[in-house]
């Protein structure tokens, strides 16, 4: 599946919650480029999320409306 807004990434989000999975927000960093994965599972954070490599602080604004970086969801367990 294409996501291509924040919008519909937490609709994906609510939907593995629903059927158990445990979801982690992955991103770029908009500063150095580096992949990163959200430490809390099932939540996407309005303030941005700091690089680990470089310290920038990613936003959802650099995430959506500038483009500058990337978005993805990683589901890391799934019951039945």
């Amino acid at each position: 599946m294409n996501i291509t807004s924040l919008g519909e990434i937490i609709a994906q989000m609510n939907e593995l919650i629903a059927r158990g999975a445990e979801c982690y927000f992955k991103f770029t960093c908009a500063s150095c480029g580096v992949r990163q994965t959200s430490e809390t599972p099932n939540a996407i954070h309005l303030h941005g999320y700091k690089c680990e490599e470089c310290g920038n602080i990613t936003t959802l604004n650099d995430i959506e409306l500038n483009g500058s970086a990337g978005f993805m969801l990683v589901a890391r367990k799934e019951t039945e």
